[in-house]
């Protein structure tokens, strides 16, 4: 055993930096320690969420957060009646509007769905929500590149075209188009989606839902119930693969419809050069629906330009069940028919959102038309409550139609106890008596055809599209006629003989399909007379005058406002 004393231990030298780091209170270290931490970690998912989750996670925080300062502000700041209660709504809407433009991409569509139900919101809400238009600033190449490259089984574009453009001839907010030229010399367009669109769909319709479920949480109505039914639709719309079939469908339809046969026309889609996210179909030199300097100046006749498309769309809903429900100017072009270029010919393109109609759901919506026609107020009650509506049957036919139908003769009265009553109530208690009654007329929602949402939608824009080119079709009738097609198609009654229904049902079928065609001849002469009276009024001051969808759109603003309470003069949301 040895007599030396132990050896002390060396003590441990600190760098002065490291001296006055424990120099300090040991929950000081402690803070600082964790806020690194914290900051490590907060660095490092906002780079992953940027690189890999393309910002999914700051658009989804982004739209949490807006939705936690609506409904705040909503809780603090809500005075039932005050002066201050239409800046709150002000307030909101822009914060909504925001939310949407800033992460733009497939929000852009959720907007416009959600404008789809704004009419019964306050006049800030359809204000703002009206602005939504697909449009959106093209991804630059150097990002598309790679996605191509990918997609066509790593060989580049130029192995694959003689020709392929860079720069983008249209970009929305799901995909952009390039014109390009394949080997054997066809003129075809690339619709390319967007890379950042996989990785976000799935955060922005959970965003969605969410939004939806809020507008029904502070405005106490039931506006939830569609958003399963949308999302469904969305995702379907970012799949090629799916839109690619579509077009094919539609072509075959087209091919058994006579009447459209050669009027209408949709891009071939290339196979061979098309994958789940890239669409290569044939290149059409057309123009928009709308340009009615374009039409004029290539003397195409805008009454038969815009009676094909109402045509067409009526076809694809009561006949094929089969309906385009996105028929915005941008995906309705016109070009003159390559056989006869005095004559229009149509070209439907971005074929990712169509619905197929259901048998019992054809034969309830034409019947519903007929009955509006022949002024059956029974059945047309009796369709409504099948469908879980118990809303005033007036405005029932009239928002089906897109035009005022006064299904009973004593509402021409001049004031009505509730138009006298409503003009004695605030803003506020307005408001309220239009969210109990659309509360009231929603109450089954469970009930309520899904289809109806994107059907009303598509009329709207058809109706716009007619607008635009000053009214030259009659899209009521136009539309009411192939309605009593898809009646002959699918009720019993036009199909079975006198002898196996009966002598009194069989009359009393007769008598309707008599006074529908009737009731549309009478219209047909309306229609011209409105006409005539806008072509005079043109002839004597030069100017144009609103054609007969501005008039039906301002009597049936009036009809809203005055028998329902609903200020519709500010809502364009149908309209792209």
């Amino acid at each position: 055993m040895s007599n030396f004393p132990p050896r002390p231990l060396p003590r441990k030298v600190y760098t002065p930096a490291q001296a006055a780091y424990y120099a300090q209170p040991f929950w000081l270290r402690q803070i600082k320690k964790r806020s690194s931490i914290f900051a490590v970690v907060s660095a490092s998912t906002v780079l992953a969420d940027h690189f890999l989750l393309e910002d999914s996670l700051t658009r989804t925080a982004r739209t949490l957060w807006t939705g936690l300062v609506v409904t705040l502000d909503f809780k603090i700041n809500f005075q039932p009646g005050s002066e201050s209660l239409n800046d709150l709504h002000v307030r909101a809407a822009k914060r909504i509007t925001n939310l949407i433009e800033t992460n733009g991409g497939l929000y852009i569509k959720l907007g416009q769905q959600i404008a789809t139900q704004s009419q019964v919101l306050p006049t800030p809400y359809r204000t703002a929500f009206s602005s939504f238009v697909d449009d959106a600033p093209a991804v630059p190449w150097p990002k598309i590149l790679p996605l191509l490259v990918k997609e066509f089984g790593g060989r580049h574009p130029d192995e694959i075209f003689e020709s392929f453009e860079q720069t983008p001839f249209a970009s929305a907010s799901i995909a952009q188009v390039y014109r390009a030229t394949t080997k054997d010399g066809r003129k075809v367009a690339v619709k390319v989606q967007k890379p950042a669109i996989p990785i976000q769909l799935e955060w922005d319709l959970w965003s969605y839902r969410t939004m939806m479920y809020l507008m029904q949480k502070v405005f106490d109505l039931p506006t939830y119930f569609v958003a399963a039914y949308v999302s469904d639709q969305m995702r379907k719309e970012t799949s090629f693969l799916n839109e690619a079939d579509n077009a094919r469908k539609t072509i075959r339809y087209l091919e058994t419809t006579p009447s459209l046969r050669g009027k209408i026309h949709v891009p071939a889609v290339y196979s061979d050069l098309s994958t789940d996210k890239v669409l290569t179909m044939e290149y059409v030199d057309a123009c928009k629906i709308d340009d009615k300097a374009k039409l004029q100046s290539w003397n195409l006749s805008l009454k038969t330009t815009m009676d094909t498309v109402l045509n067409c769309f009526a076809c694809q809903i009561f006949d094929w069940g089969w309906v385009h429900c996105d028929p915005h100017p941008g995906n309705i072009l016109v070009r003159p028919h390559p056989s006869n270029p005095r004559r229009p010919q149509i070209v439907l393109v971005d074929h990712g959102l169509y619905i197929s109609l259901s048998e019992k759901f054809k034969r309830e919506y034409s019947t519903l038309w007929r009955s509006i026609f022949v002024l059956d107020v029974p059945a047309i009650e009796e369709t409504a409550l099948a469908w879980g509506i118990t809303f005033d049957s007036d405005m029932f036919a009239s928002s089906v139609l897109l035009r005022p139908t006064r299904l009973h003769s004593s509402k021409r009265a001049p004031k009505s106890a509730a138009i006298l009553h409503r003009e004695s109530l605030t803003e506020y208690e307005l408001q309220l008596e239009i969210r109990d009654r659309m509360r009231a007329m929603l109450e089954n929602e469970r009930l309520i055809p899904r289809e109806l949402i994107f059907l009303v939608r598509s009329q709207r824009m058809l109706q716009g599209a007619n607008q635009s080119l000053g009214s030259p079709s009659n899209r009521v009738n136009i539309t009411a006629r192939w309605a009593a097609h898809g009646f002959a198609l699918t009720s019993p009654l036009s199909t079975l003989s006198l002898f196996e229904v009966g002598l009194r049902p069989w009359l009393r079928g007769k008598r309707d399909l008599w006074l529908f065609g009737f009731a549309l001849s009478v219209i047909d002469v309306g229609f011209w007379i409105s006409k005539i009276q806008q072509w005079v009024g043109y002839a004597l001051t030069g100017k144009e005058t609103g054609g007969v969808e501005e008039q039906l759109q301002r009597s049936f603003e009036k009809m809203a406002e005055e028998e329902f309470g609903i200020d519709l003069k500010e809502a364009k949301a149908f309209e792209g």
